[in-house]
């Protein structure tokens, strides 16, 4: 395809005359040998300038070939480039998780350090006698143990601590039993031993009656036997009265028509009218307390699967100490009115 120019040239030509047309094969030469001399004179004349564009062109290529050889250079260091790339980015993964878990331990700051103190809030609860609290502590901690206990090894330490606690806590009742203490406080004993489930029905029948046996044993001890008749009177009433509460207390914590040797045991204590006797006792003695009291009473200390302070509380659309209150109420004035009962009765001096 022509150019413009050629175009024009041609237009032109086709406007020429005959004598113009025989003499533009001339002109034609002239216009060529010009140009030639043109061009040369101007060779001539920048003739500095053509060398320099030479050297110029010379250093460019030069320039463009490092540049390929940087290239190619940089083309083989793409493969440990990218692995470099890769490693970092999985390297800064990490540390995204590691901030995010920091970030989600420094919002739970205040539960965790909660978590980390429930072995020493355990002993705490100890020393002031608070078993509910304590054994609350301990199921939660169990539960715990028993979700993360194999990933996670602070949990597993909590563990180990709550049962040491769990230890001191049984050596604790146990001396209490062992103790001279009345029916409501052996029942309440022997319900936080059986939320513990340190002791089958059996085992707690039998170091039940170990420790009040125990009991009765040490005020033996504490007798003065300096004067033979009043040692025997006091020995003689020492047995009626212990033997005797010992066994209603066995009888209103374990029930009748359980038969171990244990509960033989226990029947040796006294005669099947004084038996009786106690629990009508008892029995009058629940009277005293309103409906409210006595469920919470029988929930708490005499059922076989003790009710949580939480359940009650739920329950009863009241605070967990509140119900607490309840329950300490109760057996206070349980307490009050068998006393009252056995005075009436000559069971013990007025």
């Amino acid at each position: 395809m022509g150019t413009d120019v050629d175009e024009t040239y041609l237009s032109d030509l086709l406007s020429y005359s005959l004598e113009r047309l025989n003499k533009e094969p001339e002109s034609l030469d002239k216009e060529e040998t010009r140009l030639k001399d043109g061009m040369r004179e101007t060779a001539v004349r920048n003739y500095r300038a053509f060398v320099d564009a030479g050297g110029c062109y010379q250093s460019v290529r030069d320039e463009v070939r490092e540049i390929q050889r940087g290239l190619e250079a940089l083309r083989g260091s793409l493969p440990e480039l990218r692995a470099g790339c890769q490693r970092f980015a999985g390297r800064a993964e990490e540390i995204s998780r590691a901030r995010a878990l920091n970030r989600r331990t420094l919002a739970a700051q205040g539960t965790l350090l909660d978590l980390l103190e429930t072995p020493a809030l355990q002993e705490t609860c100890l020393r002031h006698g608070n078993y509910d609290e304590a054994l609350d502590l301990e199921a939660h901690v169990e539960k715990l143990a028993a979700l993360h206990a194999a990933d996670v090894p602070v949990v597993a330490e909590l563990a180990e601590g709550s049962k040491r606690s769990s230890s001191v806590m049984l050596k604790q009742l146990l001396t209490r039993l062992r103790g001279a203490i009345q029916l409501p406080e052996c029942l309440r004993v022997v319900g936080y031993l059986r939320r513990m489930s340190a002791l089958d029905e059996v085992g707690l029948r039998r170091t039940f009656l170990q420790c009040r046996e125990g009991h009765v044993a040490d005020a033996v001890a504490d007798l003065d036997d300096t004067n033979a008749y009043e040692y025997l009177k006091r020995l003689t009433d020492l047995h009626r009265v212990h033997l005797f509460d010992v066994v209603m207390q066995y009888r209103a914590i374990f029930g009748d028509g359980l038969e171990d040797e244990d509960a033989d045991q226990a029947g040796d204590f006294a005669e099947r009218d004084e038996l009786d006797t106690r629990r009508e006792m008892l029995a009058d003695a629940m009277d005293v307390l309103n409906d409210r009291e006595k469920d919470i009473l029988v929930q708490r200390r005499l059922s076989d699967e003790t009710i949580t302070l939480e359940d009650l509380s739920t329950q009863y659309g009241v605070s967990r100490e509140r119900i607490r209150q309840i329950e300490v109420r109760a057996f206070e004035k349980l307490q009050e009115r068998m006393q009252e009962l056995a005075r009436d009765k000559g069971m013990i001096d007025a």
